[in-house]
């Protein structure tokens, strides 16, 4: 089967020297910074749930209610028993609630700190990368 005029190759393959397979080698300087961007991206967006979660006892004590709600009655609940259990203070709502905010301060944090180092290594490859297609291209030219 030949190919058609002005289609290109056809979609699902690459040929062995293709420009994303050179493009891909582009990157190879730059593959433990790439993982690491990944690593730290995938580790905001747990902390982006567990802040999500974290809400739940903190919605909780606004309303009067117990913070937590009981121990098994599903794997949400298991685990802010873990993380929250020894800082809900029983019988004192303002001190759960100082500690509640004060976790989700924390995880904040830390979320959003992962967040500014992905995007500032991200930038850090692209502009790696473009400056090396810079370097090529100077020394195909001349």
């Amino acid at each position: 089967m030949g190919r058609l005029r002005g289609r290109g190759p056809p979609r699902g393959r690459m040929s062995a020297g293709g420009p994303a397979r050179r493009l891909l080698g582009l990157l190879r300087p730059y593959g433990w910074l790439f993982g690491a961007t990944m690593l730290v991206a995938a580790l905001a967006s747990v902390l982006d749930g567990v802040v999500m979660v974290l809400l739940i006892p903190f919605l909780r004590t606004l309303f009067r209610e117990p913070a937590l709600a009981g121990i098994g009655t599903s794997s949400t609940q298991a685990f802010l028993e873990r993380v929250l259990g020894w800082l809900i203070v029983a019988g004192s709502p303002e001190a759960s609630l100082r500690n509640v905010v004060l976790v989700i301060l924390a995880t904040l944090v830390l979320k959003n700190g992962a967040d500014y180092a992905s995007a500032y290594w991200n930038v850090v490859i692209q502009e790696g990368v473009v400056r090396d297609l810079r370097e090529i291209e100077s020394a195909l030219s001349s």
